[in-house]
C-alpha cells in the first residue's frame, strides 16, 4: 500500500498500545523536505491511511544519523512524541507532542515544540522511550558533535492542561559514552516491571 506519492525517507513506525489497530509513520517528505507523519489503520491484512500531517515546516534530519524517532505514551490513547533534528533551528534536538484524533483515528493535532539539546550543531542518533511506571515521563538518547560526540540521555515529561507540551528538558543530563569517540545508533528501553530502570544501547565508531 502506497502512503506517500513523493520521494520519502521513512524514519519510524509506531503502534498505539491503547488504541486497537492504530499506527503512525514518521517520515521526511522530500516534496517539501518537511517533517511529516501519517496515521495508519490495520484491518485484517489491509491498511488505510489518513492525510499527511506536517509537524515541522523544515527538514528534520537527513544525512548520517539524522532520522526522527517517535514513541506512543503507554498510558494515554493517541498521544505520542516525535524527537527530531530541526534544520531550521541550527540542527537542535527538538520534541513535539502529537495527538491522534478522529473516529476512526485518521488525523493528528500537534502541541508546542520544545528543544532538548540547545547547543548549535547537529543532534544525531536519537532514541526515545516512555517509562510505563512513571506517569508522563520519558527519556531521550542522542549524540552531538558539540558534546565531543558523547552519548547522552535526558529525561522529560508531559505538561500543560491538555498534556500537549514537554517540560523538564535540559535537566538530568547523563553521559553513557565518552572518550571523544562517537556513539552511533543509540536506543533506550524502559523495563516495564522495574521502576526507574532502563537499558541503553549504542555502537562505537572507533
Amino acid at each position: 500500500v502506497k502512503w506517500n506519492d513523493a520521494f520519502t525517507r521513512p524514519d519510524t513506525i509506531i503502534f498505539d498500545q491503547k488504541t486497537a489497530n492504530s499506527s503512525v509513520i514518521v517520515f521526511q517528505d522530500y516534496s517539501n523536505n518537511y517533517g511529516t507523519a501519517i496515521v495508519g489503520a490495520v484491518s485484517g491484512t489491509s491498511l488505510t491511511f489518513g492525510s499527511k500531517q506536517t509537524f515541522a515546516s523544515a527538514a528534520t534530519g537527513g544525512g548520517t544519523g539524522g532520522a526522527c524517532r517517535a514513541a506512543f505514551d503507554p498510558n494515554r490513547a493517541g498521544k505520542f512524541i516525535v524527537v527530531f533534528r530541526d534544520n531550521s533551528n541550527s540542527d537542535k534536538g527538538t520534541t513535539i507532542v502529537g495527538d491522534v484524533t478522529g473516529s476512526p483515528p485518521t488525523a493528528i493535532t500537534w502541541g508546542t515544540e520544545a528543544v532538548f539539546h540547545g547547543l548549535t550543531g547537529s543532534t544525531v542518533w536519537m532514541g526515545i522511550s516512555w517509562d510505563p511506571n512513571r506517569d508522563k515521563r520519558f527519556a531521550i538518547t542522542y549524540t552531538s558533535p558539540d558534546d565531543s560526540n558523547e552519548g547522552s540521555v535526558i529525561s522529560g515529561e508531559l505538561s500543560g492542561g491538555s498534556l500537549n507540551a514537554v517540560s523538564g528538558l535540559n535537566q538530568n543530563v547523563g553521559t553513557f559514552h565518552g572518550n571523544n569517540i562517537q556513539a552511533l545508533y543509540t536506543g533506550i528501553a524502559f523495563d516495564p516491571n522495574k521502576i526507574d530502570t532502563a537499558v541503553v544501547i549504542w555502537a562505537v565508531y572507533d
